[in-house]
């Protein structure tokens, strides 16, 4: 996935970036440091929003404590660029959960923060499941939040609206979040500057993974890839799920030079997330 995914022999030396975010240090001695005030961007802009489904619509979004050190391991290590800025040093972020964690909702709420928040000029954030009608609960969430938020005001020339004929969130700075099918076939020559994949397990082959992940991020700066997506049942243990579990669990095990059957950080399920 990134230079965090080298040899698994020996144990990585690992930078202490800040109390709670530690990484493994780069081989080709890239500079890191711990961004506070990139972390604290995601969590203002999360406290904007309101839950947008089930009995806590409406509600103030609550971000529980898986949520919120995802929001640290991912958003929080950046990277010195060659003109002396700094951009995100991770483009994946992986978390396994059990059913009814609110990984919906969170990834509305993140597909929302790439829309508008994350300093990308016109933005493209695409949300793919195994079907439109499971990733549309991530879309309705996140229409909801739009229009019981500030992000829906003033009417008359609101910051974003959605568009219910085609699945689709737009700004007036010109982004566009959007619910896309599984069809790998015509998601080609797409510049995504953030992808959210729901339910990673049920795609039926890697075709989509591999057009969405190999190359993709080119033209952007700093692309998300962004997996929620619950366990699964795969008993051949062949799927494109199984294939990325199991490769976040070595990078885990190797970040602490454990056993390779044993990850070190887990969900509230004891399920691997990974940051890569």
């Amino acid at each position: 996935m990134s230079a965090c995914c080298g040899s698994v022999s020996g144990v990585p030396e690992r930078l202490r970036l800040s109390e709670r975010v530690s990484v493994p240090a780069p081989d080709d001695g890239s500079v890191l440091r711990y961004g506070a005030q990139a972390v604290q961007d995601v969590l203002d802009f999360f406290a904007l929003l309101p839950f947008g489904s089930n009995e806590w619509a409406g509600e103030p979004f609550r971000l529980s404590d898986w949520e919120r050190e995802a929001i640290e391991q991912f958003y929080g290590v950046q990277v010195q660029l060659e003109d002396g800025s700094w951009a995100r040093y991770r483009r994946f972020l992986y978390e396994e959960l059990p059913k009814k964690n609110g990984k919906s909702e969170f990834a509305a709420a993140l597909g929302l923060n790439h829309l508008l928040w994350d300093g990308e000029k016109r933005p493209q954030v695409g949300i793919f499941a195994a079907d439109k009608n499971n990733a549309d609960i991530i879309y309705q969430a996140a229409k909801y939040m739009v229009e019981h938020s500030c992000l829906g005001q003033p009417e008359h020339d609101p910051i974003a609206w959605a568009r219910d004929s085609r699945r689709e969130i737009h700004t007036k700075f010109g982004g566009v979040l959007k619910v896309y099918s599984a069809d790998a076939e015509t998601k080609h020559g797409y510049s995504f500057s953030c992808i959210i994949i729901d339910e990673l397990h049920a795609q039926p082959n890697r075709r989509l993974w591999d057009v969405l992940t190999a190359g993709s991020n080119a033209a952007r700066r700093q692309q998300a890839v962004i997996v929620l997506t619950t366990a699964g049942d795969d008993p051949d243990r062949t799927s494109i799920g199984w294939e990325i579990h199991e490769k976040c669990r070595r990078i885990l095990a190797w970040r602490r030079g454990s056993p390779s059957g044993i990850w070190t950080r887990t969900t509230p399920c004891g399920a691997p997330s990974c940051t890569a």
